[in-house]
């Protein structure tokens, strides 16, 4: 099978050393690995570091069965802007002009967000004839409107209702609708005005708990060890993986280490990763003597952090994008049999209380982070039944090879279902394009 994959804002596996790829990166490497030939359209811009890659068009040949076209957009400085805008505009426009001249794949998988990108890839397979699923990871465009004052969202609304027509518009012409959760699903299947097909179906985030090579860790330890972070040392440590941005109340988990830095000097905070707010948390974090701000950090680095820490920390802000869905964050925590700390109702509330591996704060109120983390730290059974139940849920329902590999089989099924068919409606057709495909 020839399968493209179009998603940007990912890590690549050329990006540096120690990598830490995401839902397309894994999926792209087990795809090749399971004797597929992929084709993973992206972009030529670094979106976590803010740097651009190449400063054109370029293809990368990772092997013989994968090869990465990065398109190039321009990039942006900032993740709401104008100029991220016209990256995306651009990146559409490119993936529409150079696809129909590429090889015939016999399936696409593209991710909304980008929306641009999406559309092309679903007018794309209409015009080609070829199955397209739309993996959707953010409610685009209406997550925008989480971000701006209440008083500027009726004016925002009406200046993206092109975008939410194009997100229409690809939602009704693709063969199949995925996404993390049954309500990102249900989103997309209500803005294509579609019914649920057998298609149609749920993959959560997966992430893989595969450890790095032992040198990589040696050297990740040395890392904390020279920021004042080892196993070694008798502390709670609470991390944060994210980035440094409006989508996180860092402000709150602030005050509250405030609170416990004459309380409970033993709880130390790493706050790791970048975005629009970091020169600010860097500032801030002098004042806290319990606070640590490293910045971005490598997979094998993140990977040791977790294995040092007792908890996770999610400070989502409520806003519907992350209310309905399960983020890849508290995944990454559960990977490591951390338990996660986090703010707001939803499916991933759903998740964690009945899992029972995590605590839950009253978003915004310090003194109830500070309160929860303090009776964890004092109650070292129940840190340790968390962390139990952390890691059991991981391996049930969150381990890379198993959530992508099923997807794996699913686009394959995709893929020999006759255009216009369902899995539910043809089952025959399916049936004999299987005994075609041997």
């Amino acid at each position: 099978m020839r399968c493209w994959l179009v998603s940007v804002g990912e890590a690549l596996p050329s990006d540096y050393r120690g990598v830490r790829l995401r839902r397309t990166g894994i999926l792209s490497r087990l795809l090749a690995d399971r004797g597929h030939t992929v084709v993973w359209w992206t972009s030529s811009f670094d979106h976590f570091q803010k740097r651009l890659r190449f400063s054109s068009d370029s293809t990368l040949k990772i092997d013989s069965r994968l090869t990465i076209r990065c398109l190039h957009g321009g990039g942006y400085k900032k993740n709401v802007s104008l100029a991220r805008l016209y990256d995306h505009f651009l990146l559409g426009r490119k993936l529409h002009a150079q696809a129909p001249h590429e090889e015939r794949p016999d399936i696409v998988l593209a991710s909304l967000p980008t929306i641009e990108l999406a559309y092309a890839a679903c007018r794309f397979g209409r015009n080609a004839g070829v199955p397209v699923a739309l993996d959707i990871r953010d409610l685009w465009p209406d997550s925008f409107l989480d971000v701006l004052p209440r008083m500027a969202r009726s004016a925002a609304h009406l200046l993206l209702s092109p975008y939410a027509a194009l997100t229409r518009s690809a939602c009704r012409q693709v063969t199949a609708i995925l996404g993390p959760t049954e309500d990102y699903v249900r989103w997309g299947l209500k803005c294509g005005g579609r019914q649920k097909s057998q298609l149609d179906k749920v993959f959560p985030f997966g992430y893989s708990a595969n450890p790095p090579a032992d040198r990589e860790i040696e050297d990740a330890k040395a890392f904390w060890e020279s920021r004042g972070i080892s196993a070694g040392r008798d502390e709670f440590i609470v991390c944060f993986l994210g980035t440094l941005g409006r989508a996180f109340d860092l402000e709150t988990v602030f005050e509250a280490a405030g609170i416990l830095a004459g309380r409970n000097p033993r709880i130390k905070f790493v706050i790791c990763g970048k975005g629009d707010r970091e020169a600010f948390y860097r500032a801030a974090a002098v004042q806290y003597p319990n606070v640590i701000v490293p910045g971005l950090v490598n997979g094998p680095q993140m990977w040791t952090l977790m294995r040092m820490a007792s908890i996770g920390l999610a400070p989502y802000m409520p806003f519907e994008n992350f209310l309905r869905n399960i983020p890849n964050k508290p995944i990454e925590y559960l990977s490591a049999g951390l338990p996660t700390a986090y703010c707001i109702d939803g499916a991933l509330d759903t998740l964690l209380s009945e899992g029972d591996c995590g605590v839950k704060y009253k978003h915004g109120a310090a003194h109830d982070l500070a309160s929860q983390l303090s009776a964890l730290e004092g109650t070292p059974e129940r840190l340790h039944s968390l962390s139990g139940n952390a890691a059991a849920l991981f391996r049930a329902r969150f381990q890379a090879e198993e959530v992508y590999g099923r997807l794996i089989d699913h686009l394959e099924l995709i893929a020999r279902t006759p255009i216009g068919a369902t899995a539910s409606a043809a089952p025959e057709a399916v049936e004999l394009t299987r005994r075609d495909a041997r």
